[in-house]
């Protein structure tokens, strides 16, 4: 893997040879006079200029005023009396630049850093066949042009996992830096751009984590996640939350409902007016997000359209989209154990879902942005799944483990939405959620790795 310390300490090595060589040849050929005496490099303190090497050029460059190293006694690496000659530093500095050249394209071009291809807009390394670009530690997250985005399910305070030793990393992470390290570390190598955080409850009741919240979200939007969405399923809960926003720097981007209206025991059709009001409500509340201080975003999550007995399914979708600036609609496919749980079979069903809100969508006149129709898909597997679960409900996670790669997913996914809608309506793919997501990729021998 090609380390960018490593390279510019080869770097320096080849060019401060090529000046040594250099240097003892123009003495050979009478360019300046060495006393003839041992010379002592190791009296001397050398200052090394910073050297900046860029993947938009093929030539290394020196950022420095001072070309050659100051001289610090009557002894150089020349020998003693080192006259400035132009031919020389003319020399040297071909020199250095022929190595630099020669350093870059034998050990920085393997490594994909070419300004023609794809992904050239990586900063550290682009894997042409998979199109994906890693990243440094701490470095902001890099977008490859055209990418949609990539949302993911997180809730930072649970115990809701199977109980197995080695998943307790999933439990309990706000507060405990090595497993936020461990998420945050997760985002940066699966390119994840937004974030839907759930279980808020617990967090704002207990003392202290609203903070800690605050906090986190700061550093998520520090390395690049361009939306924090707050999940609630109230108005107290939404209530709580726009408390926060008034209170802590790091904010909501998107506020989303979780009312499953369809599967009320009661009354649907009234659950479904509740919702209504609920989006009305929240809208109401005018909340600021964090960098353009613009209204938060409001959105709710869909199951199922056609369970009113008071509403086609198209009256539902044109009321929705009327009080929305987005929609998540979950696919997650059949979920029997007979199923081939692969891309194509969790976007078939939901493929006759979005085959009503897309032509509302177009119906209503709102632009392709506004409102935003999402895709949600589960990663839960046949060996890890929700505990309120059985067995046999299991999703995608099995084909991600054994496909490597949310690029992977993706795309076959999106050669499954052309089968049935016109993909260019819909906005990215979200997952359900961190916890099944990193169980899996984790397991699929992928590749993509941050730098240390």
């Amino acid at each position: 893997m090609f380390n960018k310390r490593r390279f510019i300490a080869s770097y320096l090595i080849l060019s401060l040879f090529t000046v040594t060589v250099v240097g003892n040849r123009s003495q050979a050929n009478g360019d300046f006079v060495a006393e003839k005496q041992d010379v002592a490099i190791t009296s001397q303190v050398i200052d090394i200029p910073p050297v900046e090497v860029s993947a938009q050029s093929a030539v290394g460059t020196v950022r420095n005023d001072n070309l050659f190293f100051k001289e610090k006694s009557s002894r150089s690496w020349f020998g003693s009396g080192f006259g400035i000659n132009k031919k020389k530093i003319l020399a040297v500095c071909l020199s250095a630049a022929i190595v630099g050249s020669v350093a870059y394209l034998a050990v920085a071009q393997p490594f994909g850093i070419d300004t023609d291809a794809p992904g050239s807009q990586c900063k550290t390394i682009y894997d042409p066949a998979s199109k994906i670009c890693s990243f440094d530690k701490g470095e902001s997250i890099q977008y490859n042009p055209g990418e949609p985005q990539r949302g993911m399910y997180l809730s930072l305070w649970t115990n809701e996992v199977m109980k197995l030793e080695e998943n307790r990393k999933y439990e309990y992470i706000l507060g405990d830096e090595q497993k936020e390290n461990q998420v945050l570390d997760f985002i940066k190598r699966n390119r994840i751009d937004g974030l839907s955080l759930y279980n808020l409850g617990v967090i704002f009741d207990t003392a202290g984590m609203a903070e800690m919240l605050s906090t986190f979200i700061i550093k998520a939007k520090k390395i690049g996640v361009k939306e924090i969405v707050a999940i609630g399923n109230s108005r107290i809960a939404f209530d709580i939350i726009g408390d926060f926003q008034k209170r802590y720097p790091g904010r909501f981007d998107v506020l989303i409902t979780e009312q499953e209206f369809w599967n009320d025991k009661v009354d649907k059709n009234k659950a479904f007016v509740e919702l209504m009001d609920l989006l009305k409500y929240m809208k109401g509340l005018g909340l600021k997000n964090t960098v353009s201080k613009e209204n938060v975003k409001i959105a709710t999550y869909f199951g199922v359209l056609n369970r009113l007995t008071s509403m086609t399914e198209v009256e539902v979708a044109k009321a929705t989209i009327q009080n929305t600036d987005r929609i998540y609609q979950h696919c997650y496919g059949t979920a029997d154990e007979a199923s081939t749980h692969d891309p194509e079979n969790a976007y078939r069903d939901c493929s006759a879902k979005m085959a009503v809100w897309l032509p509302v969508k177009k119906e209503m006149g709102r632009g392709v942005q506004d409102p935003q129709i999402v895709p949600i898909y589960s990663a839960e597997g046949k060996k890890f799944y929700s505990i309120n679960g059985l067995p046999s409900e299991y999703y995608v996670g099995d084909w991600i483990q054994n496909h490597a790669s949310l690029d992977n997913f993706e795309r076959a996914a999106k050669d499954a939405i052309q089968k049935f809608n016109d993909p260019s309506l819909l906005t990215g793919f979200n997952y359900y959620e961190y916890m099944y997501l990193d169980y899996y990729l984790s397991r699929s021998g992928n590749t993509t790795q941050i730098k240390q």
